[in-house]
């Protein structure tokens, strides 16, 4: 039996997650916190959640993930806080490293890299290269900003972790595609509001680049078939972004 150091908190924004909530908690066990962090969630998600924590916390999201990231950061009684999003796993290798790192640590965030699964695919390229995150972080040196793509801010030193967490992401065509459709909405009005303008000339010519960079550039179609897909879906997510930032600017 391992025995784990008791000074993580673990925070995971949730909604509607009863079909993969209990895989994500069930890795969380070296944390002797998890902060639950539910958009009023319909189904059984918390019912399951129940079972690896009490600390749940009912918190609109109001469609800035970033205000819902530090809503539960600021619930988390530890100076250390991991965030995990309900479709990620945490692999007991990553946890050791996590739990042996914080112990005598001059950082004040890491960077964990990440393993992507599209429809249960493992991909390697495009967008999926090297792709890292901050996601452990101390509490009171930095912030999360940006209402979606959100990221940590912080002017802290930041060293980076060898081991993954897994995302295992969309469950279905139906699913990535309303996730594309409102996260580029939310986008749309972020770039809205930073003033910046759209143009009908930025509507193509953003979602071919997008394809080319994630296609080509960034060797995607050795991903064969999943990598051109996911190309694609991701050059349609640049495309309505600028396209809804165009009628914000210009009327419907």
């Amino acid at each position: 039996m391992v025995q784990w150091p008791q000074m993580i908190s673990a925070v995971v924004i949730t909604k509607n997650e009863q079909e993969i909530i209990s895989r994500c908690l069930s890795k969380l066990k070296f944390c002797n916190e998890i902060i639950i962090v539910d958009d009023f969630s319909t189904d059984n998600t918390l019912k399951i959640a129940k079972k690896y924590t009490s600390k749940i916390f009912k918190h609109h999201l109001s469609d800035n993930f970033s205000d819902q990231r530090n809503f539960g950061l600021r619930k988390a009684k530890n100076n250390w806080v991991l965030f995990v999003d309900s479709d990620e796993i945490i692999t007991f290798s990553l946890a050791k490293e996590i739990t042996s790192k914080i112990n005598n640590s001059s950082n004040d965030a890491y960077y964990i890299k990440r393993i992507d699964y599209f429809f249960g695919k493992r991909m390697n390229w495009g967008e999926f290269l090297n792709k890292k995150f901050i996601r452990l972080i101390k509490k009171n040196k930095g912030k999360w900003v940006r209402p979606v793509h959100e990221y940590w801010f912080t002017k802290g030193k930041v060293g980076i972790l060898n081991n993954h967490i897994k995302h295992y992401s969309h469950s279905s065509i139906s699913v990535l595609i309303n996730k594309i459709n409102y996260y580029s909405g939310i986008n749309a009005n972020y770039l809205y509001y930073q003033k910046e303008r759209g143009s009908m000339f930025e509507v193509f010519f953003y979602p071919s680049i997008k394809f080319i960079h994630n296609y080509i550039l960034k060797l995607g179609f050795l991903d064969g078939f999943y990598g051109l897909i996911f190309s694609m879906f991701m050059s349609l997510h640049s495309f309505l972004s600028r396209l809804k930032l165009y009628f914000l600017w210009y009327g419907r």
